[in-house]
């Protein structure tokens, strides 16, 4: 049997978890990948989204808005922007967070109106969790 993944969670305050996982699932900037023991090396940039920590009977659910996974085939490593358990996310902080984007908002820079529209609508999946 092989042996279990390390996955490490930091965010700009603290390290949030280190823990031993059979599978992670993150929210890749291309779509929804998941790391196993074994994984081949990739990194990846995270959109906001949840991230799954399944261990031996359980699993962890952490909500990330944004930063980047570094994905070993031992270890997952996430550096995120900003990170919480989801036990311990709540509603307003991602209210906030859309009303900041909103007004961020910029029409006049048409490259720019894809990645925050998008961010945009993630913002809203994770709302619609909670």
């Amino acid at each position: 049997m092989a042996q279990p993944l390390t996955f490490i969670l930091v965010s700009p305050e603290k390290e949030l978890a280190r823990v031993p996982a059979s599978s992670v699932t993150l929210p890749g900037a291309e779509g929804e990948l998941t790391a196993m023991p074994g994984h081949a090396p990739f990194v990846t940039l995270l959109r906001p989204g949840y991230v799954y920590v399944r261990g031996n009977a359980e699993e962890q659910v952490y909500a990330v808005l944004g930063g980047f996974s570094e994905i070993a085939s031992d270890t997952v490593s996430v550096l995120a922007d900003e990170a919480h358990l989801l036990d311990d996310l709540e509603r307003d902080i991602l209210d906030r967070k859309l009303e900041m984007q909103h007004d961020r908002l910029d029409l006049q820079d048409p490259e720019a109106i894809l990645k925050q529209v998008q961010y945009l609508s993630d913002l809203r999946t994770m709302a619609k969790r909670l």
